[in-house]
């Protein structure tokens, strides 16, 4: 993994230069929290898969235009005029710019992957933001969180100024199918928040509403960063939908190992409390599969405990050894685990499109990343 974040480091430097540079504002408060969080140790997954799909499609190409007839060089004319006519696009919009915009610009070059890059990482640190508000989280990767420093007002305040800065990065791509892309990803995340604050203690919660509120809230950004790569390189729509479809698997991935990771990890590598979900009341993967096998008197245990909300008075930790004995006894990690698995063979299959490159390699690599975690 550090190999691949290696080869990106220039990209990912500019993508920080972006974000250093518009995340300013006119308040001291907004660079203290913003980096507070942004510049914490994330290893800006989101991001890297945008910058990866877009150069997915750097060789190919060129190959292609260098080993067909007519057709790919009538189709490049006709890329390089849509670039002009983007570019016009660009200048104009920037020349509308305030000066507030104008001096938050970093570079003269404005590029398309670095700009789209800056505004997807600035979308998942406001939702952090926001997140870590609503569960009343005090640690995020290692440190105390900006509302337990600070207060919820001003995490809640500067999780909105990410949003617009980011929508800002967002318009200047001018693409509007882009656009549309990752509002409708912001969207859904959001719902996605909101069913799970609506299923919070709902022991009856099942597996499938549990994947549909983790594709929300963390898949539909990874897929979105990976069908960006896409859009903005022309890509045919067999690519788009491999990369979107890759992007989706990857992040549900995520999520799982997440929640397991909950219930089995130490805090020096989760980054956050253990047990941080039992205690918020949210009923993940692991705590579905071993309620579903457990018998009927630990049913009753296990829902008395999440649907009374006895969990913010088991100050001792009594009840989570207890949920942990049943998760052990029920092979739940295993099975959650198991699932992980059958997204990861979905995820490999996605790449089968494309041809074999480094790039390939490396987005194999941080697939299996995302698994490795839990050992």
């Amino acid at each position: 993994m550090k190999e691949v974040l290696a080869r990106l480091n220039s990209d990912l430097k500019k993508i920080d230069e972006i974000i250093l540079a518009f995340s300013r504002g006119k308040s001291p408060l907004i660079q203290e929290i913003s980096h507070h969080l942004i510049f914490s140790g994330g290893k800006r997954i989101r991001p890297v898969l945008l910058i990866m799909a877009a150069k997915l499609f750097g060789t190919k190409s060129q190959d292609n235009h260098h080993n067909l007839g007519i057709v790919p060089k009538i189709l490049c004319l006709f890329r390089a005029t849509c670039s002009v006519l983007r570019a016009s696009w660009i200048k104009i919009t920037e020349a509308r710019c305030t000066k507030h915009e104008a001096r938050n610009i970093p570079d003269t070059k404005f590029c398309l992957t670095t700009n789209l890059g800056a505004a997807i990482e600035l979308i998942h640190s406001a939702t952090l933001l926001h997140d870590d508000v609503v569960d009343a989280s005090q640690i995020r990767r290692g440190k105390k969180t900006a509302n337990a420093v600070w207060d919820n007002k001003a995490s809640i305040l500067v999780g909105d100024y990410l949003f617009s800065i980011a929508f800002q990065l967002m318009v200047r791509c001018g693409n509007l199918r882009v656009l549309d892309l990752l509002s409708q990803a912001s969207s859904i995340m959001a719902d996605g928040e909101v069913m799970q604050l609506q299923n919070s203690n709902d022991i009856a919660l099942s597996r499938e509403k549990y994947l549909e509120i983790i594709f929300c809230k963390t898949a539909a950004l990874f897929s979105a960063a990976c069908e960006c790569g896409a859009l903005i390189n022309n890509a045919a729509e067999a690519e788009i939908s491999a990369l979107r479809e890759f992007g989706k698997n990857l992040g549900m991935i995520f999520q799982i190992v997440d929640d397991v990771l909950d219930y089995s990890s130490r805090k020096q590598i989760l980054g956050k409390d253990i047990g941080n979900d039992f205690f918020e009341g949210k009923v993940t993967l692991p705590i579905i599969f071993a309620y579903k096998n457990a018998s009927e008197t630990e049913q009753k245990f296990i829902a008395e405990i999440f649907e009374k909300n006895l969990i913010t008075t088991d100050k001792n930790h009594n009840n989570l050894k207890e949920i942990l004995t049943l998760i052990k006894k029920y092979n739940s990690l295993e099975a959650s685990q198991k699932l992980a698995l059958n997204y990861h063979k979905s995820a490999l299959e996605n790449l089968e499109i494309f041809p074999e490159s480094q790039v390939k390699q490396d987005l194999i690599v941080i697939l299996n990343y995302s698994l490795e975690r839990i050992s």
